[in-house]
């Protein structure tokens, strides 16, 4: 799970990751990096932009994927976090990475009408960019 708590003193606006997300297509931006656990590098301020084929496509924005977080609260993101296609099996320090950056430019052709209203709450969105804590994952065939 991953999720995203309210630390500061003042509510925050957000926007559920979607397909398109993990390749800058849409906002937020997400992603992760992966170390091995013996490695003595740092995680990268942003991920690397995921480099690969997909289809074109992006899910329509519906109301649902806007939410608001009052201080002290948080919200698990629920759709749209997938692990990097290829890592071999070990064990890895893993931090996730989730950018709302409410001027993005959307890229790709929408499966249906993005809700114009909730285009609208994204535009006025929080922008904020944040690197989760570091945990420890294996990976097994």
């Amino acid at each position: 799970k991953v999720r995203i708590n309210n630390v500061g003193k003042t509510p925050v606006t957000l926007v559920m990751p979607g397909d398109g997300s993990e390749v800058r297509w849409r906002t937020p931006c997400v992603g992760w990096s992966f170390l091995p656990v013996d490695s003595p590098d740092q995680h990268p301020q942003s991920p690397k932009r995921r480099i690969g084929r997909r289809c074109g496509n992006i899910n329509p924005l519906n109301p649902t994927e806007i939410f608001v977080l009052e201080s002290g609260n948080g919200q698990n993101l629920k759709q749209w976090i997938r692990f990097p296609h290829i890592i071999p099996p070990g064990k890895y320090r893993a931090v996730f990475y989730y950018s709302n950056v409410p001027q993005l430019k959307w890229h790709g052709i929408p499966l249906g009408k993005h809700d114009s209203s909730a285009m609208q709450q994204v535009k006025r969105s929080t922008p904020i960019s944040l690197v989760s804590n570091e945990v420890i994952v294996e990976i097994i065939e």
